[in-house]
């Protein structure tokens, strides 16, 4: 094998070798598609929309809670998720593989009952969402109230 194809040779062999990357056109989209699950999640939260929040979530994380005692467990904390543009602070979506994104957020939370006597508090989270059959869903368990 003459030099000048001994190197083109080796590199391809070399090429071989190499792990697979996903494009970071391919982790901008699934950021996009995260971040819109994640509003439409908060949305419902804020609607007290339990059993659509249920429902976006990963097949094991629905297998270990019921729909009604996730709706119980949401529905009877004493904190309410503050409305609108004031709720959402620090938002960081984190790809960590093609099928697994890591949304990180401070959530403002308001207790319920009469507005005089309304007091916040700011909440971190971590969420994860899974691709699974096309479609991004959450881990269930990542959704709590303050305590």
């Amino acid at each position: 094998m003459k030099a000048s194809t001994a190197i083109p040779a080796t590199l391809a062999l070399w090429l071989l070798f190499l792990p697979a990357v996903h494009s970071t056109a391919e982790d901008a989209a699934h950021v996009d598609i995260v971040r819109d699950r994640f509003e439409q999640l908060l949305d419902q939260w804020g609607y007290h929309e339990w059993w659509s929040m249920w429902e976006q979530g990963t097949s094991q994380s629905r297998s270990a809670i019921s729909k009604d005692v996730f709706t119980q467990r949401v529905d009877r904390s004493l904190w309410q998720l503050a409305c609108c543009d004031k709720r959402l602070h620090n938002l960081q979506i984190a790809p960590v593989s093609p099928s697994h994104v890591v949304v990180s957020a401070t959530l403002l939370f308001e207790t319920k009952g009469s507005p005089r006597s309304v007091k916040e508090q700011l909440y971190s989270i971590n969420l994860n969402f899974y691709l699974e059959e096309d479609q991004w869903r959450v881990d269930l368990s990542g959704l709590r109230n303050p305590a």
